[in-house]
């Protein structure tokens, strides 16, 4: 009985995954007579696409993306299309991931923009941490730039390099941060043990 069960189940399993993947089928199919229009017209907006400035990549991305959000399944509906331009949808996401990427890194070094620490220690650990992790990435987008440019110049794309000097420039006023709440903290501690010593003084004369 056990067993008759365990089939039954197993049967009733394997219907509802077919069904699923029959249905999911259907959709695919229905996206790609539905949107064949839009998609032919995309794919020939993207492969003629070329931008001045990096503000158009940003916007033509967006548009992209809303397009191919309708998709039940993107991958699986424009691979039947043979003028699909893969590989500068492929440069396009990565280009725009890679500047929103850097302008974290900036929008981390932004002192003026942090929530204040309770206390100097902890400010100072915040900054050292900052400048901890923006100067690896930096390093890595500095071997890696020449490649980088050269494999978006085939798709006739632009990207805002100067992002890396502006990130570069705000690690100064950052060490110059950590530097003052290294004196102030250390200010502090002088002070504090210059008491304690006043302190003992006091008890030993008392």
């Amino acid at each position: 009985k056990s067993i008759s069960a365990y089939l039954s189940l197993s049967a009733a399993a394997v219907r509802l995954e077919l069904e699923g993947r029959s249905s999911y089928m259907k959709q695919v199919a229905a996206d790609k007579d539905r949107y064949a229009e839009m998609l032919s017209m995309l794919a020939e907006q993207i492969s003629s696409f070329q931008p001045v400035d990096f503000s158009q990549v940003l916007e033509f991305v967006r548009e992209m993306e809303r397009r191919l959000a309708l998709l039940t399944d993107e991958r699986a509906v424009v691979k039947a299309l043979p003028e699909w331009p893969e590989s500068k949808v492929e440069a396009l996401r990565e280009i725009v991931g890679r500047r929103k990427e850097l302008s974290d890194i900036l929008m981390s070094l932004d002192v003026q923009a942090w929530e204040p620490k309770r206390n100097v220690q902890d400010e100072l650990q915040r900054t050292i941490d900052a400048l901890g992790r923006a100067q690896p990435q930096v390093e890595w987008y500095g071997r890696n730039v020449e490649d980088m440019a050269k494999k978006w110049r085939t798709h006739k794309l632009v990207f805002d390099f100067g992002i890396l000097d502006r990130i570069k420039h705000a690690t100064i006023p950052l060490a110059k941060h950590a530097m003052e709440l290294f004196v102030s903290a250390h200010e502090r501690w002088s002070q504090s043990g210059r008491n304690d010593v006043v302190a003992a003084k006091k008890v030993r004369e008392g």
